[in-house]
């Protein structure tokens, strides 16, 4: 049975039994990741503005995006939160935060997922995103938490920050490595060192997540910010260490959903180029 209002095909045996109006993968989706009722009423708004928008709205995310099988859930979900923290949608963010515990991502990922937002979308993004995280899952707010152990020896001085130094050379390799930090160091030796520490000392060398999936945040964050030099140079990281071509790829087609497709179009031109030269590189 095809129904064809205008443009949008809806068949029968897609549709949910207990709410028919709407796609039964949208719908088996959107329980599973226990956003079931307050999306449904959101989606009775939608439908009686308009029907075949509805559907489309329903075609694209839940039931397509959200439901193919290159990266997993939990991948996706963490990805989405660093990038809606980036873009500072608080209200998406607080839906995928529950989304992601569904999908079988932890808490502390969840959390990491916000941290590591602030690189691309600054600080007053991430603080009203930490704070949605807080109010999601108060129980991680643990007020009794002891002071962090005094570190012995005295504070580097620079002009390197050695963990800085230790973790983008694991990323970039060392000409990369040594043209970047020299960059900061022209523009002033003293904010040289505040983002050693940071960033390639602070950020990017912790262990909550690992190095792979970090840089599949960086690719979305970066792609919806429409960084083009920077999603480059993480493109590359991503080729380093191993990512799969079809889960960066994935990331970035993820990322029509919050910015649209003139930012993924333009990330996408680049991917290609950036992974035909990486896999002409690389052995056969």
């Amino acid at each position: 049975f095809l129904h064809r209002r205008g443009i949008v095909a809806v068949f029968r045996d897609e549709r949910s039994e207990e709410y028919p109006r709407y796609s039964k993968r949208a719908i088996d989706n959107y329980r599973a990741l226990g956003l079931g009722d307050s999306m449904i009423e959101y989606l009775d708004v939608i439908y009686g503005l308009d029907p075949e928008w509805c559907e489309l709205f329903m075609q694209y995310t839940r039931a397509g995006l959200y439901t193919r099988e290159v990266v997993s859930q939990a991948t996706r979900e963490i990805c989405a939160c660093a990038t809606l923290a980036a873009l500072d949608k608080q209200a998406q963010l607080r839906q995928h935060l529950l989304g992601g515990v569904a999908a079988g991502a932890t808490k502390e990922q969840l959390l990491e997922a916000v941290f590591q937002s602030v690189t691309y979308g600054g600080f007053p993004a991430v603080m009203s995103s930490i704070r949605t995280y807080a109010e999601t899952f108060p129980e991680m707010v643990k007020r009794d938490r002891p002071a962090i152990p005094a570190s012995e020896g005295e504070p580097p001085t620079g002009p390197r920050f050695p963990l800085a130094v230790e973790t983008a050379t694991h990323l970039w390799g060392e000409e990369h490595t040594k043209n970047m930090i020299g960059r900061y160091d022209r523009w002033d030796p003293d904010f040289s060192m505040l983002a050693q520490k940071f960033v390639h000392g602070g950020m990017y060398a912790r262990t909550v997540v690992s190095f792979e999936l970090r840089e599949l945040i960086a690719i979305g964050c970066l792609t919806a910010r429409n960084a083009l030099p920077q999603l480059e140079t993480h493109l590359v990281v991503g080729f380093r260490l191993g990512i799969p071509r079809a889960e960066m790829q994935e990331i970035i087609l993820q990322m029509t959903a919050y910015v649209g497709y003139p930012y993924v179009m333009q990330a996408m031109a680049l991917f290609e180029r950036v992974a035909a030269t990486a896999e002409q590189a690389s052995p056969t």
